[in-house]
C-alpha cells in the first residue's frame, strides 16, 4: 500500500500542486521517503540497494561503536542506572 502524498499548496516555493511525494505513515504521521545516492558534488554512482550496499570502512565502524558506547555510559551516568562491562561491549 502507497502512503504517498501530494502538495496542495500554489506556493512557488514548493512544487507544483498535486505533485506527488514518496511517503510512509508512521504512527499517524507521514515521513518522506527518500533514495540515497553515493557520489560526488555533481555526480551520481547509483541508488544504494541490497546488491549496492552503502560502503563501509573497518575504521568508521569501529568509530561508531566506539561512540556508542560512550553514549551508553553517559546515559547510564543521567539516569543513575548500572551497566556491567559485558553490557557495554
Amino acid at each position: 500500500m502507497t502512503d504517498n502524498v501530494k502538495y496542495q499548496t500554489d506556493d512557488l516555493a514548493t512544487p507544483p500542486p498535486s505533485t506527488e511525494v514518496a511517503a510512509d505513515v508512521i504512527d499517524g504521521v507521514a515521513i518522506q521517503r527518500v533514495k540515497v545516492t553515493l557520489g560526488d558534488d555533481g555526480e551520481n554512482t547509483g541508488d544504494l540497494s541490497q546488491r549496492r550496499a552503502m560502503p563501509v570502512t573497518e575504521e568508521f565502524a569501529i568509530n561508531i561503536l566506539n561512540e556508542l558506547k560512550i553514549m551508553n555510559m553517559q546515559l547510564a551516568l543521567i539516569t543513575d542506572t548500572i551497566i556491567t562491562k559485558r553490557e557495554i561491549d
